[in-house]
C-alpha cells in the first residue's frame, strides 16, 4: 500500500521545474555575457523536475508485509510488528519503537491516503496511553 502525497505539492515541483528550465533557456538565450548562475537555474530545475518524478513514483510512504518504509533519498524502515508507541508533536506523526522512531509530516498526505495510514495505525492495537488514535 501506498501512502501518497498531496498533488499540490508535487504539482508544485513539476510547474517550478519547467519554470527554472525556461528561466535558464532565456538567459542562455537573450544575454551576450554567461555567469555562473544563467546555468544554475537550469540545474535548479532538472532538480525540481527529478523531484518530481522520483515522488511521483514512490509516493510518500509504503506499506508492504508489516515494513513502513518513509520514501526519501535514504529511506527509513520501521516493522510495524514492534511500534510501542504513536503521538502526534506539532503536525507530525512520531512512531516509535524500542530502538528507532520515524517523523511523519501529516501536512504532506493525501487525505484519502491519511484515512487509510490512520486505520493501518489504529489495527495496531496499542495501549490507549500509547496512540493517539482511538
Amino acid at each position: 500500500m501506498r501512502i501518497k502525497y498531496k498533488r499540490k505539492r508535487l504539482k508544485y515541483f513539476l510547474y517550478f521545474g519547467i519554470a527554472w528550465i525556461l528561466l535558464g533557456v532565456a538567459n542562455l538565450l537573450f544575454n551576450e555575457q554567461l555567469r555562473w548562475n544563467d546555468y544554475a537555474y537550469i540545474v535548479l530545475g532538472v532538480t525540481h523536475i527529478a523531484t518530481y518524478i522520483y515522488e511521483s513514483k514512490n509516493q510518500f510512504l509504503t506499506i508492504e508485509s508489516g515494513v513502513l518504509c518513509k520514501n526519501s533519498l535514504i529511506p527509513r524502515r520501521i516493522s510495524l510488528s514492534e511500534v510501542v508507541c504513536v503521538k502526534s508533536a506539532s503536525g507530525n506523526y512520531v512512531i516509535k519503537t524500542k530502538k528507532t522512531e520515524i517523523k511523519i509530516n501529516v501536512g504532506l498526505i493525501d487525505e484519502e491516503s491519511l484515512i487509510e495510514l490512520n486505520k493501518i495505525l489504529r489495527s495496531l492495537n496499542l495501549e490507549p496511553g500509547k496512540t493517539i488514535l482511538v
